[in-house]
């Protein structure tokens, strides 16, 4: 994201990513007007008091953002030696370190019938998550898996599913994980009961 002086300077929080679950994060920058100094910070404006540092061409900043969750915004400004008029950049990055919740019902099917597995994800600041799903048996055995695309959070989401398993009761086994890389305890509650 570029402001202050059009094509004077830009920055970008971990490649133009959306999301992190990392406070620390990698900041680059390009100084197309070849200033000789930077200094960069969670806020703006920033004090006089803060210190500048020799600028590059284009490099990157490790850097690590205020420990609030949801949107970090992180400034750099660019001036010549000594400092005068500072031309700004910044960028935006949410800043999500909690897990996802997810879970899901009980499900009774006849053999060889179709049911619908169910699956409800939430998650504060991350509005789609991707679920995955595992009908085991009781010593953990996988017989079936089913991993999804990013969907919307907050609603019932449902897999439809032949049963062809032999007759008995099966764990359902669920997880998921969120725009940030977060990822939800497994849930191991709920049974597929096969008559």
């Amino acid at each position: 994201m570029t402001c202050g002086v059009a094509s004077a300077a830009t920055c970008e929080i971990n490649g133009g990513a959306s999301y992190t679950n990392n406070r620390l994060v990698s900041v680059h920058y390009t100084n197309a007007d070849s200033y000789d100094l930077y200094r960069i910070a969670n806020w703006a404006p920033m004090s006089s008091s803060m210190e500048w540092y020799a600028a590059g061409s284009s490099d990157y900043v490790d850097w690590e953002l205020s420990d609030l969750r949801g949107e970090r915004t992180v400034y750099i400004e660019f001036a010549n030696d000594p400092p005068g008029y500072p031309v700004t950049c910044q960028d935006s990055i949410i800043l999500d370190t909690v897990a996802p919740r997810i879970s899901t019902y009980p499900v009774t099917v006849k053999r060889g019938r179709v049911c619908y597995l169910s699956v409800w994800m939430s998650d504060t600041y991350s509005p789609k998550c991707r679920d995955t799903v595992r009908i085991t048996t009781k010593s953990g055995s996988v017989k079936k898996k089913f991993v999804d695309t990013f969907k919307r959070t907050s609603r019932y989401w449902y897999w439809r599913y032949r049963c062809t398993l032999p007759r008995g009761q099966y764990r359902i086994k669920i997880s998921c994980v969120d725009l940030a890389g977060n990822v939800s305890p497994e849930r191991t509650g709920a049974w597929l009961r096969v008559r």
